[in-house]
């Protein structure tokens, strides 16, 4: 081999070698690149879920502070549009604890909280308020009525 041709021979090799790691830094980079996309996308459906899970906490607060609540002794009654304590009696130290509204469970002559285990008077806790009962229990024991 003459002295040229080696010369041009190192010098083809040198091309060569800077092409290929031209073209491997060019695939690391693609690689890199790559991977923060998929990085930005995880990230993109991360807030996505957050900002609904917000939304939906939003909500639960805003239904929360809507619903008015009269507390009757141990039991607390959603009240309905008039503001009007309805339905069914609910635990009222869940309430004023936790604001569930959480309901009672008969065992024996008494019935329990199915959170707390608070216990109350069967034939109370069954009782379903109506407008008419309210205005009776009202003008009997409004002492022991708060409204929430």
């Amino acid at each position: 081999m003459d002295l040229i041709g080696g010369i041009n021979s190192v010098i083809t090799a040198t091309k060569s070698l800077r092409e290929a790691s031209k073209a491997i830094e060019d695939a690391q980079f693609s690689l890199m690149v790559s991977d923060l996309n998929l990085q930005l996308v995880d990230l993109q459906s991360e807030v996505a879920r957050l900002v609904e899970e917000n939304e939906q906490l939003k909500r639960e607060l805003n239904k929360k502070k809507e619903r008015k609540i009269t507390v009757l002794g141990d039991f607390c009654y959603v009240n309905n549009s008039d503001n009007i304590p309805v339905g069914k009696a609910y635990c009222t130290s869940c309430y004023e604890n936790y604001e569930t509204l959480n309901s009672f469970t008969t065992l024996g002559s008494l019935t329990v909280c199915t959170k707390c285990k608070s216990t109350v008077n069967v034939m109370d806790a069954k009782r379903i308020m109506t407008p008419d009962l309210f205005e009776t229990v009202k003008a009997d024991h409004s002492d022991i009525i708060r409204y929430l």
